[in-house]
């Protein structure tokens, strides 16, 4: 047997396992960054592209779902193993699970009395008519921002797949 042979075997088999080890956190951090930036496009991007609805007030120079940027920071690794990987955002962003999936929220006294303080502030009209109305709840749409888990994104797998073929090549030179 050809010892040259042997070598380059061993060789690749130690190149293979070292990106078979390393490519699940590459996955994670590239799927974190593909979330983030759905941030930047103002919309979910999966099988297709999803745009935001605006919301009624936003700050100038924000964008929507940006107002201090904690959420779009939120989305992190929860956990990588070699047969799975999950991003998800902290459990410190209860308004996370709202955004995404969309839902209702009950207007509280404590609300109103916000909303007649920020009319009082900006002089806004938006906010007098918040505090007046005689609705019970305010309806949040649904602005997904990450893929819920069981869910395909070709968008994402796409991504992934270029990710894992460019590691692949590597190997060959």
């Amino acid at each position: 047997m050809n010892n040259d042979n042997s070598r380059t075997f061993e060789e690749l088999t130690r190149q293979y396992l070292a990106v078979k080890r390393s490519l699940p956190r590459k996955f994670a951090k590239t799927a974190v960054n593909f979330f983030k930036r759905n941030f930047r496009a103002g919309g979910h991007v999966g099988n297709t592209f999803t745009k935001w609805k605006k919301p009624s007030s936003i700050k100038k120079g924000k964008t929507t779902l940006v107002q201090s940027g904690n959420l779009r920071r939120a989305i992190k690794v929860v956990s990588v193993s070699d047969k799975r990987v999950v991003v998800g955002v902290n459990k410190n962003i209860p308004y996370a699970k709202l955004h995404n999936e969309g839902g209702t929220i009950p207007i509280t006294p404590k609300m109103r009395r916000f909303f007649w303080s920020q009319f009082i502030k900006t002089g806004l009209e938006q906010w007098k008519w918040m505090a007046l109305t005689n609705k019970s709840e305010i309806e949040i749409p649904q602005r997904q921002f990450i893929t819920p888990m069981g869910e395909e994104n070709k968008a994402l797998r796409k991504a992934l797949n270029r990710l894992a073929i460019r590691e692949l090549k590597k190997l060959d030179s």
